[in-house]
């Protein structure tokens, strides 16, 4: 008898301890936001997100939409009660990204993924999307030589430049939205990201439900143009307000200061190491 109940007493251990294996194992997969979705009219699912690994108890999935010659990279985010429409985040550049820095809305976690899930694209030529716009020409120097050794290699690899303005970009993103089979989606765009979005406001303003524009950049702004007038603004004011703090003046202006447009080095480095000693 007492053997008897020793082996039930063994049983029920060992079927306790497999069921706290079970748990901890469940806990793991959705702490890594590991459990994979397929989705219906996405052509390839990526098993293992690009970018850091963040603890998190929502469940988040990679995929690429292909469309013509071209793989958009995206990521959805599921929010443990999504009970508002889905927000679609635009990154800024051109060629930011958006799945690899996804951390940035995990730590910590944002709270629009508290009742919306969050998608995050990569631009066409951007981030994981293929083909890859990426120059690492530049990697050795913003120079007119490296930026035309860019050129010359992306367009013997067959790439249509045409194919990635504004409008192609806002395309691709429609079509995706329908492959998901959004109806509406509320749109964040930041900087670049913000004329993305002013152009699914323009082309399929019946799927938007709502836009942040974040430092927008309009269509009519010049702002690559105009960017070293305003840098050298920028470094006038920093100056001229530096004149007017005795410590300031005398430790940083009494050195030599160079002059960025006669420096060797990039003008953005150039300009970072100014702004870095003044």
């Amino acid at each position: 008898m007492a053997s008897l109940l020793m082996r039930d007493v063994l049983k029920l251990k060992i079927r306790l301890i497999l069921s706290f294996l079970a748990l901890v194992f469940l806990i793991s997969l959705t702490s890594c936001g590991s459990r994979h979705e397929e989705l219906d009219n996405i052509t390839q699912s990526i098993e293992k997100c690009p970018g850091e690994v963040v603890p998190t108890p929502l469940i988040i999935n990679c995929y690429y939409h292909s469309e013509g010659n071209s793989d958009t990279a995206f990521a959805v985010i599921k929010s443990t009660k999504a009970t508002h429409k889905p927000i679609l985040f635009l990154h800024g550049g051109p060629g930011g990204r958006s799945i690899f820095d996804r951390h940035i809305w995990l730590t910590p976690q944002s709270e629009l993924l508290n009742s919306h899930d969050l998608i995050l694209v990569d631009q066409k030529g951007s981030g994981e999307s293929k083909p890859s716009l990426d120059c690492w020409e530049v990697d050795g120097g913003l120079t007119a030589e490296s930026i035309s050794d860019c050129k010359t290699r992306l367009s013997s690899e067959g790439i249509n430049f045409s194919s990635y303005r504004i409008s192609e970009i806002a395309e691709d993103i429609v079509d995706l939205r329908i492959a998901l089979g959004i109806n509406k989606w509320n749109l964040y765009g930041v900087s670049f990201g913000s004329r993305i979005a002013l152009e699914l406001v323009a082309i399929d303003q019946a799927a938007v439900n709502s836009v942040v524009l974040d430092s927008p950049l309009p269509s009519h702004v010049a702002a690559y143009d105009s960017l070293p007038y305003e840098s050298e603004l920028a470094i006038n004011f920093a100056i001229n307000n530096c004149q007017k703090i005795k410590e300031c003046d005398t430790i940083v202006l009494d050195q030599e200061i160079p002059d960025c447009s006669n420096e060797q080095k990039p003008i953005s480095e150039c300009l970072g190491e100014l702004l870095i000693d003044l």
